[in-house]
Protein backbone atom coordinates (compact mmCIF):
# COMPACT_ATOMS: atom_id res chain seq x y z
CA UNK A 1 0.00 0.00 0.00
CA UNK A 2 1.14 3.52 -0.76
CA UNK A 3 -0.29 6.75 0.66
CA UNK A 4 0.43 10.36 -0.26
CA UNK A 5 -0.73 13.09 2.10
CA UNK A 6 -1.58 15.71 -0.49
CA UNK A 7 -1.65 15.79 -4.28
CA UNK A 8 0.15 13.11 -6.31
CA UNK A 9 1.70 14.84 -9.35
CA UNK A 10 4.15 13.22 -11.75
CA UNK A 11 4.71 11.02 -14.76
CA UNK A 12 3.12 7.70 -13.73
CA UNK A 13 2.14 5.60 -10.73
CA UNK A 14 2.31 1.80 -10.67
CA UNK A 15 1.28 0.04 -7.44
CA UNK A 16 0.43 -3.62 -6.91
CA UNK A 17 -2.13 -3.25 -4.12
CA UNK A 18 -3.60 -0.02 -2.76
CA UNK A 19 -2.85 3.63 -3.60
CA UNK A 20 -4.39 6.54 -1.70
CA UNK A 21 -3.91 10.27 -2.25
CA UNK A 22 -5.32 12.80 0.22
CA UNK A 23 -5.82 15.23 -2.65
CA UNK A 24 -5.71 15.02 -6.44
CA UNK A 25 -3.79 12.64 -8.70
CA UNK A 26 -2.41 14.36 -11.83
CA UNK A 27 -0.19 12.26 -14.10
CA UNK A 28 1.35 12.71 -17.55
CA UNK A 29 1.10 8.99 -18.29
CA UNK A 30 -0.64 6.11 -16.52
CA UNK A 31 -2.15 5.27 -13.18
CA UNK A 32 -1.86 1.48 -12.86
CA UNK A 33 -3.02 -0.09 -9.59
CA UNK A 34 -3.65 -3.79 -9.02
CA UNK A 35 -6.23 -3.40 -6.28
CA UNK A 36 -7.75 -0.12 -5.09
CA UNK A 37 -7.03 3.51 -5.99
CA UNK A 38 -8.54 6.45 -4.15
CA UNK A 39 -8.17 10.22 -4.30
CA UNK A 40 -10.12 12.78 -2.29
CA UNK A 41 -9.86 15.10 -5.32
CA UNK A 42 -9.94 14.46 -9.08
CA UNK A 43 -7.78 11.95 -10.99
CA UNK A 44 -6.24 13.01 -14.34
CA UNK A 45 -3.95 10.77 -16.41
CA UNK A 46 -3.25 9.49 -19.91
CA UNK A 47 -4.74 6.14 -18.86
CA UNK A 48 -6.22 4.64 -15.70
CA UNK A 49 -6.04 0.86 -15.17
CA UNK A 50 -7.20 -0.42 -11.79
CA UNK A 51 -7.90 -4.10 -11.17
CA UNK A 52 -10.32 -3.57 -8.30
CA UNK A 53 -11.92 -0.21 -7.60
CA UNK A 54 -11.33 3.50 -8.20
CA UNK A 55 -12.87 6.18 -5.99
CA UNK A 56 -12.42 9.90 -6.70
CA UNK A 57 -14.22 13.21 -7.18
CA UNK A 58 -13.83 12.63 -10.95
CA UNK A 59 -11.63 10.56 -13.27
CA UNK A 60 -10.46 12.04 -16.58
CA UNK A 61 -8.15 10.12 -18.93
CA UNK A 62 -7.02 11.23 -22.37
CA UNK A 63 -6.77 7.57 -23.40
CA UNK A 64 -8.64 4.88 -21.49
CA UNK A 65 -10.17 4.01 -18.14
CA UNK A 66 -10.37 0.29 -17.35
CA UNK A 67 -11.60 -0.91 -13.97
CA UNK A 68 -14.01 -3.18 -12.13
CA UNK A 69 -15.66 -0.62 -9.84
CA UNK A 70 -15.67 3.13 -10.45
CA UNK A 71 -17.14 5.55 -7.91
CA UNK A 72 -17.13 9.28 -8.67
CA UNK A 73 -19.11 12.28 -7.50
CA UNK A 74 -18.70 14.26 -10.75
CA UNK A 75 -18.19 11.47 -13.29
CA UNK A 76 -15.57 9.85 -15.51
CA UNK A 77 -14.46 10.90 -18.99
CA UNK A 78 -12.06 9.20 -21.41
CA UNK A 79 -11.63 8.29 -25.05
CA UNK A 80 -12.49 4.70 -24.05
CA UNK A 81 -14.08 3.47 -20.81
CA UNK A 82 -14.46 -0.20 -19.88
CA UNK A 83 -16.26 -1.50 -16.82
CA UNK A 84 -15.30 -5.15 -16.40
CA UNK A 85 -17.53 -8.19 -15.96
CA UNK A 86 -19.92 -7.87 -13.02
CA UNK A 87 -18.40 -4.47 -12.22
CA UNK A 88 -20.21 -1.27 -11.35
CA UNK A 89 -19.97 2.47 -11.80
CA UNK A 90 -21.45 5.29 -9.72
CA UNK A 91 -21.47 8.64 -11.49
CA UNK A 92 -21.84 9.47 -15.18
CA UNK A 93 -19.57 7.88 -17.80
CA UNK A 94 -18.59 9.96 -20.85
CA UNK A 95 -16.46 8.61 -23.69
CA UNK A 96 -15.98 8.15 -27.39
CA UNK A 97 -16.41 4.42 -26.74
CA UNK A 98 -17.97 3.02 -23.54
CA UNK A 99 -18.07 -0.75 -23.03
CA UNK A 100 -20.06 -2.24 -20.17
CA UNK A 101 -19.13 -5.92 -19.80
CA UNK A 102 -21.38 -8.85 -18.89
CA UNK A 103 -23.39 -8.40 -15.72
CA UNK A 104 -21.97 -4.93 -14.94
CA UNK A 105 -24.17 -2.17 -13.52
CA UNK A 106 -23.76 1.52 -14.36
CA UNK A 107 -25.74 4.73 -14.05
CA UNK A 108 -25.81 7.29 -16.91
CA UNK A 109 -23.68 6.81 -20.05
CA UNK A 110 -22.79 9.24 -22.86
CA UNK A 111 -20.78 7.86 -25.78
CA UNK A 112 -20.25 8.06 -29.51
CA UNK A 113 -20.43 4.24 -29.32
CA UNK A 114 -21.93 2.50 -26.28
CA UNK A 115 -21.81 -1.30 -25.98
CA UNK A 116 -23.87 -3.14 -23.37
CA UNK A 117 -22.76 -6.76 -23.28
CA UNK A 118 -25.02 -9.58 -22.12
CA UNK A 119 -26.86 -8.84 -18.85
CA UNK A 120 -25.29 -5.38 -18.47
CA UNK A 121 -27.53 -2.78 -16.84
CA UNK A 122 -27.57 1.01 -17.29
CA UNK A 123 -29.91 3.73 -16.06
CA UNK A 124 -29.85 6.22 -18.99
CA UNK A 125 -27.95 5.86 -22.27
CA UNK A 126 -27.16 8.73 -24.66
CA UNK A 127 -25.25 7.42 -27.68
CA UNK A 128 -24.33 7.98 -31.28
CA UNK A 129 -24.50 4.21 -31.78
CA UNK A 130 -25.88 1.85 -29.11
CA UNK A 131 -25.19 -1.88 -29.30
CA UNK A 132 -27.14 -3.90 -26.74
CA UNK A 133 -26.71 -7.66 -26.36
CA UNK A 134 -29.38 -10.09 -25.20
CA UNK A 135 -30.32 -9.62 -21.55
CA UNK A 136 -28.99 -6.07 -21.32
CA UNK A 137 -31.27 -3.72 -19.42
CA UNK A 138 -31.76 0.06 -19.61
CA UNK A 139 -34.09 1.27 -16.86
CA UNK A 140 -34.36 4.93 -17.95
CA UNK A 141 -34.05 6.96 -21.14
CA UNK A 142 -32.35 5.82 -24.36
CA UNK A 143 -31.46 8.48 -26.92
CA UNK A 144 -29.28 7.89 -29.96
CA UNK A 145 -28.27 10.03 -32.92
CA UNK A 146 -27.01 7.28 -35.24
CA UNK A 147 -28.01 3.64 -34.89
CA UNK A 148 -29.50 1.26 -32.35
CA UNK A 149 -28.53 -2.42 -32.57
CA UNK A 150 -30.51 -4.38 -29.97
CA UNK A 151 -30.57 -8.17 -29.81
CA UNK A 152 -33.77 -9.97 -28.87
CA UNK A 153 -34.20 -10.19 -25.13
CA UNK A 154 -33.03 -6.66 -24.28
CA UNK A 155 -35.12 -4.89 -21.65
CA UNK A 156 -35.76 -1.21 -22.29
CA UNK A 157 -38.13 0.46 -19.81
CA UNK A 158 -38.57 3.50 -22.08
CA UNK A 159 -38.96 3.50 -25.84
CA UNK A 160 -35.57 4.28 -27.47
CA UNK A 161 -35.70 7.67 -29.21
CA UNK A 162 -33.70 8.88 -32.19
CA UNK A 163 -32.51 12.42 -31.44
CA UNK A 164 -30.93 15.24 -33.43
CA UNK A 165 -28.78 16.15 -30.43
CA UNK A 166 -28.05 14.39 -27.14
CA UNK A 167 -28.39 16.01 -23.70
CA UNK A 168 -25.39 18.00 -22.48
CA UNK A 169 -22.53 15.83 -21.20
CA UNK A 170 -22.00 16.39 -17.47
CA UNK A 171 -18.19 16.27 -17.53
Amino acid sequence: AATINGDAVGRSIKVGGVFHAAGAIKLEEELAVGGFAEATGPIEAESVRVGGAVKAESVVARGSIETHKLRTRRGAKADRIEISRRGEAEGPLVGREVIIHRGARVEDVWGDRVVLLRDARARNVYAGVLEAEEGSDVTGAIQFTGELHAERGCRFTAQPAKAEKLPERPI
